[in-house]
């Protein structure tokens, strides 16, 4: 649904008057309603809001444990092949 402003006043009230009347509602009851969407909306956007700040800290915290995993994956990488090495010298 496309909205156009109105441009004057006279307008405004005409097209709530509309509205109302599509609605089959008074101009106050309107308001009343379009509140209460607004605030459901807006809780809606809150929650989202929630959710995806949490999804950040996760995949933070993930980002955080893969980085973990791979530096302890080179030291005991690292740890075996001193040892194989020194293996091998004293083989020798």
């Amino acid at each position: 649904m496309r909205l156009i402003a109105p441009q004057t006043l006279e307008q405004l009230e005409s097209a709530l008057q509309a509205i109302a009347r599509d609605k089959r509602k008074s101009l106050s009851l309107m308001f009343e309603e379009a509140e209460f969407e607004i605030r459901e909306k807006q809780q809606f956007v809150e929650s989202q809001n929630d959710r995806i700040k949490n999804i950040v800290e996760v995949l933070n915290d993930l980002i955080e444990y893969k980085v973990v995993l791979e530096t302890s994956d080179r030291i005991i990488h690292g740890i075996i092949e001193e040892r194989r090495h020194t293996d091998t010298l004293d083989e020798s």
